[in-house]
């Protein structure tokens, strides 16, 4: 599996079934209940004292397993560098520029924002963009992921053990999060609240992904859940849209996803997914840049053909909307894809008809 890629390939043969069932949940989650309900009139409740937190630990698990497959690429010099760099922002820049200025037309953005969100302005001027935020976020993630994969990389080839150079390679996260706290005073709290998902991701990779690993012990259980209960226990009191900024949620955010991919991979990493699903973890970051404009248009449309509120509306969203956005993002990664590889041949082929005193 690419890990340098924020959406991986179309559907095939030799795929972690577990990653996909994750992520395409997630994504069903966030798109289908989380924002849907959203453009329904007079449902209300469906924000409260359970989804809060469910919500920020769906988010930390789709941002955890961002970093499991950024952390399958090794960085070990400054030429990894930067072609990491190049093909991070090949695959997330763009869809996500298309995304700002769709925001617009649906009134889910103003034209001033667009060269702000452009320049990723949002993400440090303490006016994050509606929905796109955690695009802005994951971007910030991706910055830092080579840094701490040469970081490690320098540590073990240095005669440091594994486990002392995930460790120092962790501080250093911990130390870069700090900083940038410090020096940016208007920076996300979210990005506080996720990175560490991130970074546990990026420096567990293999262990966390690898079925082959040994089973843990009986009493490795019981330490990883009672400390997966104590995470839930700590934001016991923190209220409604308090979760997104409270640090007592961060350990919540971090450990109860790390559980998850690591009882999943070891369970079901070869499970036949149906192909529904293994569309929506592939369209996954389309879906999460295009649902928003799909379904204010499903909704407009319904709400000039004077369809009733509630529960009709909703069925339409489900039924319409959603199918829509899948199928939509689908076919919006697989194009977008397609155009990389054929950017990708065309250059390599201009590379190798290049006369050498030209190259």
């Amino acid at each position: 599996m690419n890990g340098t890629q924020a959406v991986d390939p179309a559907p095939q043969a030799g795929r972690n079934a577990a990653i996909d069932l994750l992520r395409g949940s997630s994504m069903l989650y966030i798109v289908g209940f989380w924002h849907l309900l959203g453009y329904v009139d007079g449902i209300d409740g469906y924000k409260n004292a359970v989804t809060y937190p469910l919500t920020i630990a769906v988010l930390g698990l789709f941002t955890l397993m961002a970093g499991c497959l950024a952390g399958g690429r090794e960085v070990r010099r400054g030429s990894d560098l930067f072609q990491y760099y190049r093909a991070r922002a090949r695959r997330i820049l763009p869809p996500y520029a298309l995304a700002v200025v769709l925001f617009v037309p649906t009134g889910l953005l103003r034209w001033p924002d667009v060269p702000r969100g452009l320049l990723l302005l949002p993400a440090f001027d303490g006016d994050p963009l509606r929905t796109l935020w955690y695009v802005n976020i994951l971007v910030l993630c991706y910055v830092l992921a080579p840094l701490l994969l040469m970081l490690r990389h320098r540590l073990q080839a240095s005669g440091a053990s594994r486990a002392w150079a995930l460790g120092l390679a962790a501080g250093c996260s911990a130390l870069a999060l700090a900083l940038l706290v410090r020096l940016c005073p208007g920076l996300d709290p979210r990005f506080t609240l996720y990175f560490p998902a991130f970074a546990t991701g990026l420096l567990l990779a293999r262990p966390l992904l690898d079925p082959q690993r040994r089973a843990l012990t009986g009493f490795q259980q019981v330490g990883l859940m009672t400390v997966a209960v104590a995470s839930v226990a700590l934001t016991v009191g923190v209220d409604g849209r308090d979760f997104e900024t409270s640090l007592r949620a961060l350990p919540m955010a971090t450990v109860v996803p790390a559980l998850v991919v690591l009882a999943c991979t070891r369970r079901w990493q070869r499970l036949n997914l149906p192909r529904w699903l293994q569309a929506v973890s592939y369209a996954s970051y389309f879906m999460y840049l295009f649902h928003r404009p799909i379904l204010r248009f499903v909704t407009d449309t319904a709400v000039g053909l004077s369809v009733p509120q509630p529960w009709p509306l909703l069925l339409i969203l489900l039924a319409v909307g959603m199918p829509l956005v899948v199928a939509i993002s689908w076919w919006g990664q697989r194009l977008y894809d397609q155009s990389l590889k054929a950017s990708s041949r065309a250059a390599n082929h201009s590379a190798a008809n290049t006369p050498p005193l030209v190259r």
